[in-house]
């Protein structure tokens, strides 16, 4: 989902962990259930050809893990995003694998601590 505001701005599609990030269909963006959101929320923002990936956790009490998609022409399959920020300092320096999940899609798998921030290049 590109900003109309700013095309360099992505809102990023997203699955809980527990699903199979083959099921393309299940990527969606974030929703209210009853008046709460409890999910991660990711975007990106582009520069030219880098890709940095932002995500918070709206779960105050637990950290989420969940698929989270990415420019599939920016990002090799079997490419890495490096943490380069979180509120959780433990998570600094971690490796995401960028897996191919359908021809045209990409994703990679998250966590973000209960509360918390990540910025992954």
């Amino acid at each position: 989902m590109v900003s109309d505001a700013d095309p360099r701005l992505c809102l990023r599609c997203v699955t809980e962990a527990s699903t199979q990030p083959h099921r393309w269909q299940n990527f969606g963006v974030p929703q209210m259930l009853g008046d709460q959101i409890r999910s991660v929320v990711a975007w990106s923002r582009i520069f030219d050809t880098q890709e940095m990936l932002l995500a918070i956790n709206t779960d105050a009490d637990n950290p989420r893990t969940a698929w989270v998609m990415v420019d599939n022409n920016l990002q090799p399959e079997g490419g890495h995003l490096k943490c380069i920020y979180s509120t959780d300092p433990g998570q600094v320096g971690q490796e995401l694998e960028v897996k191919q999940i359908h021809p045209d899609l990409k994703a990679v798998l998250l966590t973000a601590p209960a509360a918390g921030f990540v910025i992954f290049e």
